[in-house]
């Protein structure tokens, strides 16, 4: 197993990468290092904080997320309702993080504008308002009976508590890492 793939394309097995490898924006050294399952983890939390820290729309859903798990809490939801509004809530996020990584990528791939890259960024971000809108279905359908009837948890104000006080702290470190965009790239985090 090569230990890199050069621009020369010593080790190059795949065609389209060797092809990719000729674009003048394209990265000279790829390693091929194996990570490990602890850095996998922390990539993939950095990868979450910084979607968090540069897009807005991220922030909207983690606040709605966080909003729908504090009521998720305070009414009483059974288990399959409580899975629906954490499956829909996780999927928005999930198919945000795609969409952000979808359009970092076709921003790496040409800064010229064309009509595959804006239909790329568009098709991303349309995936992303047909999992709201089904979120908000599903919230309606979940919350608008309970609401209706006030039907709390007995213990709901210290299970909210309990789910609130985590969307907090993640809220302020999100806002930490906000300050600390580096000098010259304006929207990028450095996150540890």
């Amino acid at each position: 197993m090569p230990e890199m793939i050069t621009r020369e394309g010593e080790d190059v097995r795949d065609r389209g990468l060797e092809e990719a490898l000729e674009r003048p924006n394209a990265a000279r050294v790829i390693p091929d290092e194996r990570v490990g399952f602890p850095r996998s983890l922390r990539c993939a939390i950095q990868g979450i904080e910084r979607t968090f820290a540069t897009q807005r729309n991220m922030r909207i859903h983690g606040v709605a997320a966080s909003l729908a798990a504090v009521a998720s809490a305070l009414l009483d939801l059974g288990p399959l309702e409580l899975l629906l509004v954490a499956g829909v809530a996780a999927a928005v996020m999930a198919a945000e993080l795609v969409n952000t990584a979808i359009e970092a990528a076709v921003d790496l791939a040409t800064l010229e504008r064309h009509p595959l890259a804006r239909t790329a960024k568009d098709a991303a971000a349309g995936a992303v308002l047909v999992l709201a809108a089904l979120s908000a279905v599903v919230g309606a359908a979940v919350f608008g009976p309970k609401l209706v009837r006030l039907q709390l948890r007995p213990d709901g104000l210290e299970w909210a508590a309990a789910v609130a006080i985590p969307a907090v702290a993640f809220g302020i470190r999100i806002a930490m890492l906000r300050r600390r965009r580096p000098a010259g790239a304006p929207g990028s985090v450095a996150v540890p």
